[in-house]
């Protein structure tokens, strides 16, 4: 179900924010720009444009120029646009083959991106027509240690790396089959590798199974995964396998696609 959102954003505003909105904006246009100008134009006092702009030159979100005494933006400004680019091309490279792999089994996908050494975010999601599905938000974070997805990527790191992960990153038991202990999850990992996709049975929610498997960079890096959740009626043996290996070759197409290639001398684990 779809809930609209009828609150007024503004009733949050902080004034504090808007004026560094403003200075953003204004120094996008004017491209660099003294302290009086900004203030001046904007309608903000000398000495609390100057504490903003010092704040934000601590950050590295404004640069400036001793010699001419005037601010511009900072180059962090670039990594923002190179995440959301390589968002971006990873989300179109990947919906063709999402939306087959949805008309061809009748469940629902997501695709979700290593976005840090321990996490995972969902960056999209394609749904089946079917009424009953599972359903995970855009924006997910979910552990690299925890269920199908994160397992799915942790599985074809380098080994030493992995170990460390399952050491360090613990994992939220929500049910009783949730997998929790390093011993456990290395075992898992092992059985992943070999299947070419991960499997968890109702670790996040009893009665709910899911699958997932991992998409490689150039290197054979994974990069991300894609996953699918079902009731475990829904996800019987046979289909779960059929499933499994359709989401493992949709993975592998998405590869492909983006230029990757398969991690060919893991260490065992």
């Amino acid at each position: 179900m779809v809930h609209k959102d009828t609150e007024n954003p503004k009733r949050y505003s902080v004034p504090a924010v808007e004026r560094t909105i403003r200075i953003f904006h204004y120094l996008k246009s004017h491209r660099r720009a003294s302290v009086s100008d900004i203030a001046n134009d904007l309608n903000i006092t000398r000495s609390n444009c100057y504490a903003i702009l010092k704040t934000l030159q601590a950050h590295s979100f404004i640069l400036f120029d001793f010699e001419s005494k005037k601010y511009s933006l900072g180059p962090i400004f670039l990594e923002f646009v190179r995440t959301i680019t390589r968002d971006l091309s990873l989300i179109h490279a990947s919906r063709p083959f999402l939306l087959g792999y949805v008309e061809n089994t009748g469940l629902s996908v997501i695709l979700g991106q290593r976005v840090n050494l321990t996490r995972l975010l969902v960056i999209d999601r394609q749904d089946c027509a079917d009424d009953v599905r599972v359903i995970i938000s855009i924006g997910t974070r979910i552990p690299i240690t925890h269920s199908a997805s994160g397992r799915a990527l942790l599985a074809f790191l380098p080994s030493k790396e992995s170990k460390e992960l399952v050491e360090a990153v613990p994992v939220q038991r929500l049910t009783p089959r949730t997998i929790t202990t390093p011993k456990e999850i290395i075992a898992d990992l092992v059985k992943i590798r070999a299947r070419g996709f991960a499997v968890g049975h109702g670790e996040n929610q009893e009665g709910i199974d899911a699958i997932a498997a991992p998409v490689f960079d150039a290197m054979g890096v994974p990069v991300g995964v894609i996953a699918s959740a079902a009731t475990t009626s829904t996800l019987s043996n046979e289909r779960l396998q059929q499933s499994g290996d359709a989401l493992r070759n949709t993975a592998d197409e998405i590869t492909f696609a983006i230029g990757g290639t398969f991690p060919s001398d893991l260490e065992a684990l």
